[in-house]
């Protein structure tokens, strides 16, 4: 089932390690650029509920999430290459600010976001 960004707010403020189960996939409607050093998420006017011409800066870390969400996966797999990457020992701040990025992008309507299997 495909969760509702008011479904997973309540599993962020209640339940995180239930939230690190879930699978998560970018959506088509959303494509990367990178030029020179500046990422960008840029909605196209496919994406269902998005209304506005916004372009969506994001830093280093969020591309490297954004193109390993290209094909479903779990929440805590991407915290785990996030800590391979950037060398970070603390597991529970990556995983706090990985929630709160997904989360954020989900009530864009940018991600699909499943119960685990």
């Amino acid at each position: 089932c495909i969760l509702s960004p008011y479904l997973l707010n309540s599993i962020f403020k209640d339940r995180r390690m239930m939230m690190l189960e879930l699978d998560v996939k970018s959506n088509e409607d959303v494509v990367l650029r990178k030029i020179a050093d500046i990422s960008l998420l840029i909605p196209s006017r496919k994406l269902v509920g998005y209304e506005g011409n916004k372009l969506f800066y994001i830093n280093q870390i969020g591309a490297f999430l954004w193109e390993n969400m290209q094909e479903s996966i779990k929440i805590q797999k991407l915290v785990s290459l996030v800590q391979e990457q950037s060398q970070i020992s603390n597991s529970k701040e990556i995983e706090e600010d990985i929630c709160q990025y997904i989360k954020y992008l989900s009530e864009l309507g940018f991600l699909r976001i499943q119960g685990g299997k």
